[in-house]
């Protein structure tokens, strides 16, 4: 039992922090679409809705 929690802090203590392993998924994100910094979210909602 000691030796596989030790295996287990070894491998937590490896791993990347949140932080790095979110950025990562961010860049990926970023790279399916161009962003638009004009891009209203509220208007393409609200047209979506209507009837």
């Amino acid at each position: 039992m000691r030796i596989a929690l030790l295996h287990e802090l070894e491998r937590n203590h490896a791993r990347k922090p949140l932080r790095d392993r979110i950025a990562v998924l961010q860049e990926k994100c970023a790279a399916l679409w161009p962003s638009d910094p004009n891009f209203d979210m509220k208007t393409f909602t609200d047209e979506g809705w209507e009837d």
